[in-house]
């Protein structure tokens, strides 16, 4: 009789613990893109704040979404960033970067925003940022007609999962992973360790499966003690392009590591570009090195 008095209460528990797991689980199914994506709308900023020329570019996803992104420029700069952000906020908290692309004198910046952030229509995807980014990649190339080797491909945290996928499909002077991933899951599987995370994931961005399929030149910057996205990623990464890629280690957090390395960052895309310069013959004549 004691026995069957201790089981009840025992079973009981078990049966809410797991009642309540399942629930959390479902919850995390339906609603993670809540953890995925967070939009914001209004700009806190325009390029011009920072010294940077810029234009409002709008254009048109093959799936008829119409976004919007900056067009910045200098001079007559011989190779043109193409720019993904990560997945919070929009193109304007990032114009540090778009100044120190520009005052190099070596890049034009296109920056965009993935649907549903910013000035862009629709709502955030996983397929739809992949459309996303080949449309801001056909501008540049049928309307601004840039050739696709003067294009670097440049993609910044969930950005560099976008940024690779693109890279696999279209040709490209340099692809840029800054603070990316190996894949969504397995960041999220470090953050929600109790969860089932691979089983329940609608999404994959998966930056370490596309890498076989991408030929350009790849520069990594990730930084030691980045708080969100481990260095390991960045070596796993760097590991499976081999020698194709270089791995330059920044300083500081995920967020804000920028802004007090900007030296390392200036130094690592110098070298990138000379050694793409040098590597091609088209580009023999640009006065970079």
């Amino acid at each position: 009789m004691n026995i069957r008095r201790f089981k009840r209460p025992l079973i009981r528990a078990t049966v809410l613990i797991c009642g309540i797991y399942m629930i959390v689980c479902s919850l995390m199914y339906f609603f993670q893109h809540r953890f995925v994506y967070y939009p914001v709308k209004a700009h806190v900023a325009v390029p011009s704040e920072a010294g940077v020329p810029w234009e409002d570019i709008f254009f048109t996803t093959i799936d008829n979404v119409k976004l919007h992104g900056w067009y910045m420029t200098e001079g007559n700069a011989p190779f043109t960033i193409l720019f993904m952000h990560g997945n919070a906020g929009n193109i304007s908290h990032r114009t540090m970067f778009y100044r120190k692309f520009i005052s190099m004198k070596y890049f034009n910046v296109f920056a965009f925003d993935y649907r549903g952030y910013g000035k862009s229509k629709g709502k955030p995807t996983e397929k739809g940022t992949y459309l996303d980014a080949l449309a801001a990649y056909n501008w540049l190339t049928k309307t601004k007609k840039i050739r696709p080797e003067s294009i670097i491909i440049y993609g910044r945290s969930l950005g560099g999962a976008v940024a690779a996928q693109l890279a696999t499909q279209v040709p490209a002077g340099g692809l840029i992973l800054d603070s990316t991933f190996t894949s969504l899951n397995d960041v999220a599987s470090r953050v929600f360790r109790f969860l089932p995370v691979r089983l329940i994931s609608r999404y994959s961005y998966n930056t370490l499966g596309r890498i076989q399929d991408i030929k350009s030149p790849v520069l990594i910057f990730h930084s030691p003690v980045d708080d969100l996205i481990s260095f390991s990623h960045a070596s796993k990464l760097h590991g499976k392009f081999g020698d194709r890629a270089t791995l330059v280690k920044t300083c500081g957090d995920h967020l804000n590591g920028f802004l007090g390395c900007e030296a390392v960052y200036t130094e690592g895309l110098r070298t990138f570009i000379v050694n793409i310069v040098k590597s091609r013959p088209v580009f023999k004549k640009l006065n970079v090195l």
